[in-house]
């Protein structure tokens, strides 16, 4: 699965939310009802889930999954969703670095010798 995949979804909430939609590989309607009601049940929508979140929150998908899913077709969901949730790295946010004035030509001003 790669980050081109699930930006070709509409975004409806987090990348974590989105990225897990396609991780579990079932229909995409049952997916997001699926995740959307087990956030909700914490009064969280789909923009707020993290990738802490989401492991928290495994034992409830799984129960879910395990009620609507034949137990093979579930369990390979869950292992899906488990490595996703394993392989997860952050993006990193790059801060602009300082601007750092080069020291001047002329360094007879300085004194090395200072204490």
């Amino acid at each position: 699965m790669s980050r081109e995949t699930v930006n070709s979804l509409r975004p409806l909430g987090s990348l974590v939310f989105e990225t897990a939609i396609v991780a579990l590989e079932l229909p995409e309607h049952m997916s997001r009802a699926l995740m959307s009601e087990r956030l909700a049940v914490l009064g969280m929508k789909p923009a707020d889930l993290t990738i802490e979140l989401l492991g928290t929150l495994m034992p409830q998908i799984d129960e879910s999954l395990r009620l609507c899913l034949p137990q093979s077709d579930s369990r390979s969901a869950m292992m899906r969703l488990t490595a996703f949730v394993i392989d997860w790295e952050e993006v990193p946010v790059h801060e602009p670095k300082p601007k750092v004035e080069a020291p001047s030509e002329d360094a007879s001003n300085l004194d090395f010798d200072a204490e």
